[in-house]
């Protein structure tokens, strides 16, 4: 799933409006320039504030600037496919926040569907990146049991690998809408400097 922000406003658009054609370059640059620094906090906050596992999500961020005149100039930032890769499904969601649900999986375990959550040895210190797949440790003789706290875990061996749970809730945190909405004043700032207003 692909989705996009657009850098503009109304007051933009409408002070565009009022622009001669021939600046429409100048006009362009402007918004280049906009929306490759609200590019740039976007994949700040998706290595800093997401903690990047993979850095997927953080490749999937790009931005563009489209338009033939004023009247059609557009810039936007957005997640999509990057070198022949597919979306990153899960962008939209750090983008805007939601809760996933458990869908269709550990239905025999009761109380399920669960999700599972790696835990313990089974995430890297640094960047928390799961080393084994739910398969995985299936494979190697992993099994569930419950905790003392009634939570059921996934185990291989003696070691903790997941706990399952009903749902995630997932807070809005990539921040593209933000970085977009605080470049409209530098793009009506720069926009006036084109035709020398103050």
């Amino acid at each position: 799933m692909e989705f996009s922000i657009k850098v503009d406003s109304a007051e933009v658009e409408k002070y565009l409006k009022e622009f001669p054609a021939v600046t429409f370059e100048q006009a362009r640059a402007v918004y280049a320039k906009a929306v490759l620094a609200a590019d740039t906090e976007t994949k700040r906050n998706a290595t800093d504030v997401l903690n990047v596992r993979t850095g997927a999500l953080r490749r999937s961020i790009q931005s563009e600037v489209i338009g033939f005149d004023l009247h059609s100039l557009r810039a936007s930032v957005f997640s999509g496919a990057y070198h022949g890769s597919k979306p990153v499904i899960y962008a939209p969601i750090h983008e805007f926040g939601g809760t996933v649900k458990a869908k269709n999986k550990y239905l025999r375990v009761p109380g399920g569907p669960y999700l599972n959550i790696p835990i313990g040895e089974n995430k890297t210190p640094d960047a928390g990146v799961m080393r084994m797949t739910a398969r995985m440790v299936f494979n190697k003789g992993g099994y569930i049991r419950k905790s003392k706290r009634g939570k059921w875990i996934v185990f291989l061996e003696s070691e903790p690998m997941f706990v399952l749970v009903k749902q995630v809730k997932i807070k809005p945190r990539l921040g593209m809408r933000k970085a977009a909405d605080r470049q409209v004043e530098i793009i009506l700032r720069d926009l006036k400097n084109i035709v020398g207003e103050d």
